[in-house]
């Protein structure tokens, strides 16, 4: 948000806008959408446009894509779609278990995400096999997790009390029993989210099984080297803290010695950044 708030942000945009269409500025492709950049940097040249604010830049050049997108009769995806002969949905991730900072509860998986990735190519069949397996999972925790209380993350995943590595034992049940129901592929994922429990040299565990509850930055990468191949993850997300790119580094080389096709997903780290992406 702009350093002078929101008002300031609105009336800004407004007089960008009326400039626009005074000087008949064209765009005709999505790349166009630059030449706001190019305008907006004359005014603010901070880099993270602390005087205009970044959202409402991101307002103002939506607005103008699905202007664009209109002239051309197209909604906005397939505008931006273009001339390709084959689209494709992006894969459905299902967040189904959770813990961490996303619930407030004394009791809770230090894993913030229990993942359910379903392998098929229909959006429908896998946002289907997702709830199913979402269901399945609630109630395998109603009747092994004594302390839960019906309660459910701010994303709506469910809030057990119990050990992460026993949600990774109930995750593999529902695998199994949705793999073979629908004789579709049911892949694991986790989000550590990393960033939550390290502090200062380490990583920080409460409700993890077995005594060892600090980890450096090894025994981190050991440890969730170890979960890939206990429980066959295919999907690990946010696994170290944010700014340690050597260390992702690290944990990239050493999964794909043991599971070469387990994605490591590092969104804390990108965080959407092209500097970041480069790096």
């Amino acid at each position: 948000f702009s350093k002078k708030g929101i008002d300031f942000s609105i009336a800004f945009v407004n007089v960008i806008g009326k400039k626009l269409c005074n000087e008949k500025t064209a765009f005709e492709t999505f790349e166009d959408l630059g030449k706001i950049d190019i305008l907006v940097k004359q005014y603010d040249a901070t880099k993270n446009l602390d005087v205009v604010g970044g959202n409402a830049i991101i307002a103002l050049q939506s607005s103008i894509l699905k202007a664009l997108a209109r002239f051309y009769e197209l909604s906005v995806w397939k505008f931006l779609v273009g001339n390709k002969k084959r689209i494709t949905m992006p894969m459905p991730v299902g967040n189904c278990i959770g813990g961490g900072v996303h619930v407030n509860q004394k009791k809770k998986t230090d894993i913030q995400e229990f993942l359910f990735i379903p392998q098929t190519p229909s959006f429908f069949d896998a946002q289907f096999i997702n709830t199913q397996a979402y269901n399945e999972a609630k109630k395998i925790i109603a009747r092994t997790d004594k302390e839960w209380k019906n309660t459910f993350t701010d994303e709506n995943a469910i809030a057990t009390t119990l050990p992460d590595e026993k949600v990774l034992e109930i995750v593999q049940e529902v695998r199994k029993n949705l793999s073979e129901k629908f004789n579709v592929p049911l892949e694991v994922g986790i989000d550590l989210d990393a960033n939550s429990i390290f502090h200062h040299t380490g990583y920080f565990y409460i409700n993890k099984k077995g005594p060892k509850k600090i980890f450096n930055l090894e025994e981190q990468i050991d440890y969730v080297v170890e979960l890939v191949k206990e429980y066959n993850l295919w999907y690990i997300e946010d696994a170290l803290y944010e700014e340690d790119f050597s260390g992702f580094s690290k944990l990239l080389k050493k999964i794909h010695t043991v599971k070469k096709n387990t994605l490591i997903v590092a969104d804390d780290l990108v965080t959407t950044n092209p500097e970041r992406l480069a790096r």
